[in-house]
């Protein structure tokens, strides 16, 4: 929406009246305040598995516009599980649940975007960097990195889990804490690689860990914590960034 804005004052016939280019954060609040729809994962698939782009933008937009987690657990999530056990014949060129998963990172940027204007002007934000552990991006990472910013919390998803670059990435950010994503089937090794690099890149760093129903082995230390929910992450990193 913010693009579609500004593409259209740049293609206005005065160029010399004066108009207001709404930001991003003015365009997204306006449709973050309109009618919110209902999750319905059914017709989201539906309307991804007809390739119907700008019916799957809108229901991205409007299901859950100020609480992406809920997004997620309601909407995407489930439509995603759905279309990847569904066996289809596709065209080619054509695949459903790569076009939901690109649509769905699209409306994560908005959606952060938003969040990273609000911050501008503010006292400087914490950063938690985000490590998601699955063999390729991984959306669930971002949820929870959109999540936090929402909360004014400044988040970034590193795209390596080597140990190296893991340590270099705290060194340079200067996080106020650590999130690891574990992926489902997600190798224990390689979790807790990333737990050891954090731990000797900056003594006393908070590394949570969300792993769901999966327990990988940990290092044991007073600085690493286990959480098994998204709203679970996301308070006790809140309230371990915030001081409470």
């Amino acid at each position: 929406p913010s693009e579609a804005a500004r593409a259209a004052l740049a293609a206005s016939d005065a160029p010399t009246a004066e108009v207001h280019v709404p930001t991003t954060a003015e365009v997204m609040d306006a449709y973050s305040d309109a009618v919110p729809m209902a999750a319905d994962p059914t017709a989201l698939g539906a309307a991804a598995g007809q390739f119907d782009n700008a019916a799957v933008r809108w229901m991205l937009t409007r299901v859950a516009p100020r609480d992406v987690l809920a997004w997620w657990t309601d909407l995407v999530e489930p439509t995603l599980r759905v279309l990847a056990e569904r066996p289809a014949l596709e065209r080619p060129g054509e695949s459903v649940v790569p076009a939901l998963t690109a649509a769905a990172f699209a409306e994560l940027r908005s959606r952060a975007a938003v969040a990273a204007a609000h911050l501008e002007g503010e006292r400087p934000a914490p950063t938690v960097i985000v490590v998601p552990t699955a063999d390729g991006p991984d959306l669930r990472a971002h949820v929870m990195a959109t999540a936090l910013q929402a909360e004014r919390v400044r988040a970034r998803v590193l795209s390596s889990t080597t140990p190296a670059v893991v340590a270099g990435a705290i060194e340079r950010a200067a996080p106020a804490a650590l999130l690891v994503e574990v992926a489902e089937g997600a190798a224990g090794a390689r979790v807790a690689s990333v737990v050891r690099a954090a731990m000797g890149a900056r003594s006393g760093l908070p590394i949570f860990v969300h792993h769901g129903a999966q327990a990988p082995d940990l290092p044991v230390a007073a600085n690493v914590h286990r959480v098994r929910t998204l709203t679970g992450a996301l308070h006790e990193i809140l309230a371990a960034v915030r001081g409470e």
